[in-house]
């Protein structure tokens, strides 16, 4: 008997982290959380992972959503990630942020870490740094940090022009541009010190999965 209350006082249960996605289709396609969470457990942490998605248009939408404030008071998530900023297609027209500024500053306050998802610049379009200053505006707002997903984006092409990273549209990511974003958000959440995952999708071979990584880890958080 007593053997099994000094092992029950021995036993530590395994870490787990809770990582809380707001985003719109940029966020839902291909799964990134999914692959965020493959990444994670398969770090060495032996650590258990949950992750879950809202989804709305755009981050002002998600700050009116009943459902989404109550669950970024809950104090239950550890992480997390914004996405969908509303952005000016032609840049020529100027959106509001306050409602992405709110819910950034009530994930904070309820002990959450908030990192910024900022998208890859469309297929064509030279834009990257509009997209890095308009969330730029949020994260400077609420002290957070923004993850350089377009800056890792353009590196990876400037080397391997031909590697498939949008879809058809041009707009959304392909499978390897999502696998991309998710390299970097891996990145954010724990630091560049770690090694590149192990875990890759099966539509990355080894040389792109290395250079996505080597170039994810090359660049630091954004911090305004």
């Amino acid at each position: 008997m007593l053997a099994l209350t000094i092992a029950a006082c021995l036993f530590i249960p395994p870490p787990q982290l809770h990582i809380l996605f707001l985003g719109n289709s940029h966020t839902a396609s291909n799964d990134v959380p999914g692959m965020v969470r493959q990444m994670l457990e398969t770090d060495g942490s032996k650590r258990t992972v949950t992750t879950r998605m809202i989804i709305h248009g755009f981050l002002e939408d998600q700050a009116q959503n009943v459902a989404t404030r109550r669950e970024l008071a809950s104090g239950t998530w550890d992480v997390v990630v914004l996405q969908g900023a509303k952005l000016s297609s032609s840049h020529k027209f100027k959106y509001p942020h306050d409602g992405a500024i709110e819910i950034a500053k009530l994930a904070k306050r309820s002990g959450a870490r908030v990192l910024i998802y900022a998208e890859w610049p469309r297929k064509g379009w030279a834009e990257r740094d509009y997209i890095l200053d308009e969330y730029g505006q949020i994260a400077k707002a609420a002290k957070v940090d923004i993850v350089p997903i377009p800056i890792v984006w353009d590196r990876v092409l400037y080397r391997k022009p031909e590697l498939p990273m949008w879809s058809s549209d041009g707009n959304h990511a392909a499978p390897l541009g999502s696998y991309l974003a998710a390299v970097c958000l891996y990145f954010a959440i724990d630091g560049n010190r770690k090694p590149i995952p192990t875990w890759r999708p099966a539509f990355a071979n080894a040389a792109t999965a290395s250079l996505i990584g080597t170039e994810a880890r090359a660049v630091d958080l954004i911090s305004e």
